[in-house]
């Protein structure tokens, strides 16, 4: 059991060293409906908040699909 062990916190260890290990946080997935004179600026007001922008498309409206940790942000 101990060589089990070690061999696992080795090989946490050498993940953590190459930046393989992250951190998992819950998100809420929202969709934005906006005029598209309003995207561009609307999109990089979001991500300067910190706001993950997951993609957008252009139909009648551009539709910005976003991904956050704080609903709050996405209001003010």
């Amino acid at each position: 059991m101990r060589a089990y062990s070690d061999a696992v916190l080795t090989t946490i260890d050498q993940a953590r060293s190459q930046g393989a290990v992250v951190a998992r946080e819950r998100r809420d997935l929202y969709t934005l409906a906006l005029a598209h004179a309003d995207a561009g600026r609307l999109e990089a007001e979001l991500r300067q908040r910190g706001v993950i922008v997951l993609g957008t498309e252009y139909t009648s409206r551009a539709i910005l699909t976003v991904s956050n940790t704080n609903e709050r942000e996405l209001r003010a």
